[in-house]
């Protein structure tokens, strides 16, 4: 069966079957038909059924108007049989898939581009499917009863909390919980993408971890891994001013975190929730990181920033629940918090940050005169100002800026 016929089949299926067919939406999209009357024949039957009323023959016909007619009767006498439903779906999504990289390299063809443009080409359609498909996955809608049996099964079950290595952290914060939002906010330059990053490597020995960089090339991210496991001063690893011996050095930790971590750096640019939920259901994370928000471009163009950040966070929000992970977002704070404690009103993005993050986190670093070194620290306060999960209070940590090196020491929480 071609394409063109089975998509004729699967429309045909909707209207003569409307209730043997209404999980269809789950697995195909609109987009997926390759000609614009019969994706417009989909989306009318999407739209009857978000309304409550049956996407039958006649119904949809109401919707589309008269016009419609003649292809839609052309659709009903194509479906052999309701029975091979999935059959015609599949053949539909093939077609689509096929499509869509077939459009990429034609484009390529015609525009040309470098190896790694080529492939940084289709990696994007990859990722774009791969994001689509996972999003036709079936969400689990629940009852009271089934919600309530579950839940009560889990409380014989070990604690699925993720550990991030801080045990005062861990103890009130309650870890990263799998379908929530941490945020972490700082001024620029106060230490967030240290705290972050220290998270993040000490996660990754026991789950797997992605860490998209918008700002930090790799290597500037594997040089503060690579100070703080050896505690060699970042600014000697910039300059190159080492030994023989601190190559070694470097070369051991390296070597043992290459064998013990699972993590993904990623410093690709720009990207919005589509690409993220792409990378997302091509490497199956268990937390996500953003570094930092600000940068993330927006699906859609809204009429200004803040509800293009206000866009952004609900999309997140609602990949990390899709996709049972955390997901982690650096975020700016504002002048204003220079010289008082900062609020939730201060996040960059204010209240649309806030109000879809699990848990707010931010970091304010005591002054200290000129460049640290040795063993000297500053004493960094994690206030948690939000936190669905545990209690909210003070974090006291020891922060060295010249080994990219957080440590936690004092707790001061309210239940």
């Amino acid at each position: 069966m071609d394409t063109l016929l089975a998509e004729e089949s699967v429309l045909g299926c909707m209207l003569l079957f409307p209730e043997e067919t209404e999980n269809i939406h789950e697995r195909l999209k609109a987009e997926m038909f390759s000609e614009a009357p019969l994706r417009r024949i989909y989306e009318a039957c999407g739209q009857l059924r978000a309304e409550g009323k049956t996407p039958d023959f006649v119904t949809a016909q109401s919707v589309l108007g008269s016009s419609y007619q003649k292809l839609m009767l052309e659709c009903c006498e194509t479906a052999p049989s309701v029975s091979r439903l999935a059959d015609y779906a599949g053949i539909v999504l093939e077609g689509w898939r096929v499509r869509e990289l077939t459009a990429v390299a034609v484009s390529a063809q015609i525009e040309g581009g470098t190896s790694a443009e080529l492939i940084a080409r289709y990696r994007a359609a990859l990722d774009r499917q791969e994001a689509i498909t996972a999003a036709l996955k079936e969400a689990g809608i629940k009852d009271f009863v089934e919600a309530a049996t579950e839940y009560l099964q889990s409380l014989y079950e070990p604690d699925k909390s993720i550990k991030t290595g801080w045990r005062d952290f861990d103890r009130v914060v309650g870890g990263l919980q799998r379908k929530s939002v941490v945020v972490i906010a700082a001024r620029p330059g106060k230490g967030k993408t240290d705290f972050a990053l220290q998270m993040a490597t000490q996660v990754a020995l026991d789950h797997q971890v992605n860490y998209n960089s918008m700002e930090m090339p790799t290597d500037q991210l594997l040089q503060r891994v690579v100070s703080r496991g050896t505690k060699i001063n970042s600014i000697r690893l910039r300059d190159r001013d080492l030994t023989e011996e601190d190559r070694a050095k470097i070369a051991k930790v390296l070597d043992l975190q290459a064998k013990c971590l699972k993590i993904n750096f990623d410093e690709t640019t720009h990207i919005d929730a589509e690409v993220v939920e792409g990378k997302i259901a091509r490497y199956h994370p268990d937390v996500l990181f953003i570094d930092h928000l600000g940068l993330m471009s927006a699906r859609e163009q809204k009429k200004n920033q803040w509800e293009e950040i206000a866009a952004t966070t609900h999309e997140l929000k609602a990949l990390a629940m899709k996709h049972d992970l955390c997901i982690v977002e650096l975020v700016q704070l504002s002048r204003a918090t220079d010289g008082r404690r900062p609020t939730q009103g201060d996040l960059y993005g204010g209240a649309a940050v806030e109000q879809d993050a699990d848990v707010v986190i931010a970091l304010e670093v005591e002054k200290f005169e000129g460049f640290l070194s040795g063993d000297r620290s500053a004493e960094v306060t994690a206030s948690i100002l939000k936190n669905r999960h545990g209690g909210v209070g003070e974090l006291k940590f020891a922060w060295q800026p010249q080994y990219h090196s957080y440590v936690s020491y004092e707790t001061r929480y309210e239940s």
